[in-house]
């Protein structure tokens, strides 16, 4: 009987963990969109990795319990998954009964579907184990076989390998000692979880999955870490799901995405997605990812994957069910758009869950992570983090399975913008901007305000377009940074000062259509997205400031002094 292929999302990142009632909300859309599987991984629940011995209490079992039967009646699989990897012995008989007692818990309320994880681990074998087994795979190998066997062969059982990408292979991945181990001792039934090329991978290729499913001997099964955000909490990424051509699927178990932090930023994930997993073609020939990024490969080769250029002379014009990425954002900006409009109050804790709770840990850094972008600085010595400060404190256990505490009472990717040899631009030009209208923005924690212009559908799509993924920019902000390159790069030009006025006009335009999105009746989409348009709008105040400054300066003096003026336009 063949497997259905596996589409759906990963709750695996760093950070605070979803509500149950996010979950919840979650099964709903997943049934909606047509994917099948939930993923419980989260990093910072303390009994799903830190404390991973520990059993569940009853209060914990109930509300467990009830995210399963939720999931069934969805039609969503739940997967539990434990991450021992931080300190098991491997050959410990103690260590192993915890594991088993631990997943007998979860199975005993329901739970069919299970995952070990060995990701973000030190990749050597502990030394209590070196007397047992050879190598860190052959003691993983055994201790997951084992667990698998001892229940009863799940349905679904996944694993995560500790070298989980092609650049995490060591010494590379055709000569890697332990994905070999892996590929060739793990139970046949077992899936083996992939990232790609990279944690974060720009695009994955048949031709890398082909390589890779040599190796581990079965196909692999993506944990996607494209929208994944924990790794730089000032960036948050609403752009479609590309750069995997669909030609990919029969080639991978599935593709499971690992999302933003921020539980209502993953509509347009889920939704591009969910049309990718339709389509039986995405109109580009084998092994060619049409990623319809405006900017140059070499502006933003942040990764090794190799050149690719995408070419409308590729084009299959024969398939019935292309996936196009722009198209399939489209679609989903559209019943995002519904989504803004629709009333909702504040979650109780999930304002306090998202900005005031210390992390207990972080991502390891990786080198082939997309830089972070610089965060904005605030006069008065005022941070991005003290908006915490006027918000109720969480009282949230050590599991995300505990249920909520009683209600409180109260309620841009880093740019440096490269010039060429001749002083211009090498950022590529895209149509004009279509920006909103409105007033100052204004904040409010209280319900949605009812005298404010409603968000637009051009709100949204200026929103993703602003935050759109970790390689790229929408193309409304590449032609905004071109003109701000222009402007910068050609003081002293007779456009200059036409040119600086509308791109003034351009960034107020910015900040009232963010005017328009504090005021959607949707709080909770409005909690999570907030921090992101206040830093931003910080950023957007000190360049109109900054672009006052230059005028000023160089268009009352400049002309009267040209050392003044080369001075001025030599730095900017």
């Amino acid at each position: 009987m063949e497997k259905p292929f596996l589409s759906g999302v990963i709750e695996g990142f760093y950070g605070r963990p979803w509500t149950a009632e996010q979950r919840m909300k979650l099964f709903s859309r997943l049934k909606k969109l047509g994917l099948n599987m939930y993923l419980y991984a989260p990093k910072d629940d303390n009994k799903h990795r830190v404390l991973w011995r520990d059993l569940y209490n009853v209060e914990e079992t109930d509300v467990l319990s009830a995210l399963i039967d939720a999931s069934d009646r969805e039609g969503v699989e739940f997967v539990y998954a434990i991450s021992p990897g931080l300190d098991v012995v491997y050959s410990s008989t103690t260590d192993i009964n915890c594991l088993k007692r631990k997943l007998d818990q979860v199975q005993r309320h329901g739970c069919r579907s299970f995952a070990l994880l060995f990701d973000d681990i030190k990749n050597e074998l502990p030394d209590a184990d070196r007397d047992t087994y050879q190598s860190l795979a052959l003691a993983q190998v055994a201790l997951t076989n084992e667990i698998f066997q001892h229940l009863n062969q799940p349905r679904n059982f996944l694993f995560c390998p500790t070298e989980y990408c092609t650049s995490r292979a060591r010494p590379n991945l055709a000569d890697s000692a332990y994905l070999g181990s892996i590929g060739s001792k793990l139970l046949p039934p077992i899936d083996i979880m992939w990232t790609g090329p990279k944690v974060v991978s720009r695009k994955i290729s048949i031709q890398s999955i082909e390589d890779v499913t040599k190796i581990l001997q079965r196909p692999p099964l993506i944990w996607d870490n494209l929208h994944a955000n924990d790794y730089d909490y000032s960036r948050v990424f609403l752009g479609p799901f590309e750069g995997r051509s669909s030609e990919l699927r029969p080639y991978v178990r599935g593709i499971l995405t690992n999302p933003n932090r921020e539980f209502e930023a993953n509509f347009m994930a889920l939704h591009t997605l969910s049309q990718w997993t339709k389509c039986s073609i995405d109109c580009v020939k084998k092994d060619i990812i049409l990623t319809e990024s405006p900017l140059p490969t070499e502006v933003l080769q942040l990764e090794t994957d190799g050149d690719f250029v995408p070419d409308e002379d590729n084009l299959i014009h024969c398939c019935t069910q292309p996936y196009i990425p722009r198209q399939a954002l489209k679609i989903a900006i559209s019943e995002w758009h519904d989504e803004f409009l629709l009333r909702c109050d504040f979650p109780d804790d999930l304002l306090s869950a998202n900005l005031t709770a210390p992390l207990l840990s972080a991502p390891p850094i990786d080198p082939s992570l997309p830089k972070p972008m610089d965060p904005a600085v605030i006069p008065n010595g005022f941070s991005i983090a003290d908006f915490s400060s006027a918000l109720p404190k969480s009282g949230n256990g050590l599991s995300s399975l505990a249920p909520p505490p009683p209600p409180p009472g109260g309620e841009p990717m880093d740019c440096c913008v490269t010039t060429a040899s001749n002083g211009s631009s090498i950022l590529l030009s895209t149509q004009d901007d279509e920006a909103a209208v409105g007033e100052t923005m204004q904040v409010d924690s209280d319900a949605a305000s009812t005298t404010g212009p409603a968000a637009t559908l051009e709100d949204v799509t200026l929103l993703v377009d602003l935050f759109y993924l970790p390689f790229e920019y929408g193309r409304q902000t590449v032609d905004l940074l071109n003109e701000l390159d222009w402007i910068i790069s050609n003081i002293g030009h007779r456009e200059w000062t036409d040119r600086q006025g509308q791109m003034i006009e351009r960034l107020i335009a910015i900040c009232r259509s963010f005017d328009h999105i504090c005021d959607i009746p949707n709080r909770a989409i409005f909690a999570e997205i907030y921090p992101y348009l206040w830093a931003t709008k910080i950023v957007i105040s000190i360049l109109i400031c900054f672009l006052q400054w230059i005028g000023n300066i160089c268009f009352c003096y400049t002309y009267q002094c040209p050392v003044v003026y080369y001075y001025y336009s030599q730095i900017y």
